[in-house]
């Protein structure tokens, strides 16, 4: 039995959008966090449609956009009494709030779950991209939250927490619900920030500036609130300091348990290089220009070359057709975490990209991927393509991470991406280098006893003055 299992656990409400998850980035960065935590201690407020981790927190509370929607249209309001139990932590198709939605964005509806879905996915993907239109309808919806509010605030009387850990979004009504709580209650609160949402990513338009300056407000104020911020980036650090100001401000990513075996390159065989993340916010695009780089690469030298790609984002039959099509890319699809790690093991290469369009890069400017830390516990090559002034390739670059290919430059990445391929000892510089970060700053143990840390420091000054 490890050292912290022996301590006092203070119990946690955590707050988020997302659903709790051994799999999707934000909800398995939660549970890296607080893996250590007993299920007892653990309590969860979020508002997704997405199922939670019940093996993770001992109770959950769930409000998400369906019932917005179901609320909106309601001439009779109702209240909503969400929290769900492990035998029914599920979602109901066959409820009012579904069917509306349905209704509305597909005239064909059907129950057809596939098409739903992807239809789904299509109205995420605009929200992600933070469209102005639908940001601001999706935050309207949201908008006099009497019809839940109450619920909420019955139910974290009844759980009785001693701290909230709030994984922020760039969504004001989120921090409208947590504000709230926090004047019922005047709980102590740790503000986990993964994102930056500070900027208009379309600055010409008068609506995203509009959710912008409204979403800032709040965001001043909670930060100011908080008694510990806890950040993905120095990037991140440092500007936030500077323009929000907030005080105990930490760096940490999710924690991560990793055994991978080295794996010789045989440069005269097949060379694998694995794609395992998201494809939003511009990353398909990109991804399509690396795999341009390798055809070029293939043309001057004869390699035989396959990139593997697996994701959880829907898309869209065209995209689909272009993998399908394509003589170097192998689409995967979604795959389990057990899969991803088979296909790691198998792979000599590990590609990240970001997106060089002004928008994205707005929003991914402050941000370190979560994929990153997972690459590099692989003990493989780390293969980085992306603008060279945003906080994850700064990252990769400045620590001689992986290798960073030039956006604007194809034949000096061309012959970059050959010597990677025949020097093994300038890969392996970036394996070390890689290896070396990955024990001291995702190591699962360095994680879970600085959160706990944390936690309890705030836990205690919060009993001494109550005393």
């Amino acid at each position: 039995m490890s050292e912290i299992k022996k301590k006092y656990f203070p119990k946690i409400l955590i707050i988020s959008h997302n659903a709790l998850s051994k799999t999707q980035n934000n909800g398995k960065t939660i549970e890296t966090l607080f893996k250590e935590w007993p299920k007892e201690k653990i309590f969860h407020l979020f508002l997704d449609r997405d199922n939670d981790d019940s093996a993770f927190c001992s109770r959950s509370f769930c409000v998400n956009d369906y019932d917005a929607l179901d609320n909106f249209f309601r001439l009779k309001k109702k209240r909503y009494a969400c929290e769900l139990r492990i035998e029914d932590n599920f979602i109901q198709p066959d409820k009012d709030y579904y069917k509306i939605i349905q209704k509305l964005i597909n005239h064909n509806y059907k129950n057809d779950s596939k098409k739903s879905g992807k239809t789904i996915e299509n109205l995420k993907q605009k929200v992600i991209q933070r469209k102005p239109f639908f940001s601001w309808l999706r935050q309207s919806l949201w908008n006099g939250k009497k019809w839940f509010m109450n619920d909420i605030l019955l139910w974290v009387k009844d759980i009785k927490p001693d701290l909230i850990f709030f994984q922020g979004s760039g969504f004001h009504y989120s921090y409208d619900i947590v504000e709230q709580i926090l004047d019922d209650t005047d709980l102590p609160i740790i503000l986990q920030l993964t994102d930056d949402y500070t900027q208009p990513p379309y600055k010409y338009s008068l609506i995203d500036h509009y959710i912008t300056n409204r979403y800032i407000k709040i965001f001043r104020r909670v930060i100011k609130r908080a008694s510990g911020i806890v950040v993905i980036s120095e990037k991140m650090k440092e500007e936030y300091l500077r323009k929000f100001g907030g005080q105990n401000y930490f760096i940490m990513s999710n924690a991560l348990d990793r055994n991978f075996q080295d794996k010789e390159l045989n440069v005269n065989g097949e060379i694998n290089i694995l794609y395992a993340g998201n494809l939003g916010l511009g990353r398909y695009e990109e991804l399509i220009k690396f795999e341009q780089l390798l055809s070029g690469l293939i043309r001057k030298k004869g390699y035989k070359i396959v990139l593997k790609v697996c994701s959880s984002t829907i898309l869209s039959e065209g995209k689909l057709d272009y993998f399908h099509d394509s003589k170097i890319i192998e689409w995967k699809g979604f795959l389990s975490s057990k899969e991803v790690e088979q296909l790691i093991e198998d792979c000599d290469f590990l590609l990240h990209v970001e997106s060089t369009d002004e928008i994205n890069k707005r929003i991914t400017r402050l941000s370190i991927s979560t994929k990153i830390g997972e690459y590099l516990g692989a003990r493989r090559c780390i293969i980085a393509l992306g603008p060279q002034d945003i906080a994850s390739i700064e990252y990769i670059r400045n620590k001689k991470l992986g290798l960073v290919l030039s956006t604007n430059d194809t034949e000096k990445s061309i012959c970059l991406l050959d010597q990677v391929i025949i020097d093994m000892c300038f890969r392996n510089v970036f394996i070390k280098n890689a290896t070396v970060e990955f024990n001291t700053r995702y190591n699962q143990e360095y994680i879970s006893n600085s959160i706990y840390e944390i936690v309890s420091q705030i836990t205690e000054k919060k009993e001494e003055s109550s005393n």
